[in-house]
């Protein structure tokens, strides 16, 4: 198992934060509170900003507190693991944009589970296909593999494209209700 530890990890962390879409904006929509802060004309942007830092540390730290021990069901040694880490790390803010993207398309709708994977699934797969090669490629060349640089370029790529594009979904459904 030893040679698929890495792409197994990064696919139950990302299918793992998909299964938690729901819980960033739909009990905020069914109480209210949502319309609230429309209301009161507070900036969604600091709204999406929060929900998207408490995703990061609620939904995401846990999880990445775990991959060591994870790390050594599969027999990784401890370059390896770091490696691991450290690529996860880097691609979290991401994944975090996505989710609270998927969050603000699907806010209001009941049980859209399979849409969330539909809408986010394709701007997760180049995090995951550079993710596990940046993980192989920086136990051989460290922090100067390309593929480590691709990596973060992506991460602030998906949180100039995902915050915004949440901040517009959220808007348009509330508007809507």
């Amino acid at each position: 198992l030893r040679p698929l530890a890495t792409p197994l990890i990064w696919l139950s962390l990302l299918f793992s934060m998909l299964l938690s879409f729901s819980t960033i904006f739909q009990d905020d929509f069914r109480q209210g509170v949502l319309h609230q802060i429309l209301l009161t004309e507070t900036s969604l942007l600091k709204l999406v900003l929060a929900k998207w830092i408490s995703f990061l540390l609620l939904g995401f730290l846990p999880l990445f507190l775990i991959i060591p021990l994870i790390g050594q069901f599969f027999g990784l040694t401890a370059t390896p693991l770091i490696a691991l880490m450290v690529s996860l790390a880097l691609a979290a803010p991401a994944m975090a944009a996505y989710v609270t993207l998927a969050g603000a398309v699907l806010c209001g709708k009941q049980s859209a589970g399979f849409l969330a994977v539909l809408i986010v699934m394709p701007f997760l797969v180049p995090l995951l296909i550079f993710g596990v090669d940046a993980t192989q490629s920086f136990v051989t060349e460290g922090w100067h593999a390309v593929e480590i640089r691709i990596l973060l370029g992506l991460s602030f790529l998906s949180i100039a494209i995902g915050l915004p594009a949440s901040i517009a979904a959220l808007r348009a459904n509330l508007e809507t209700s």
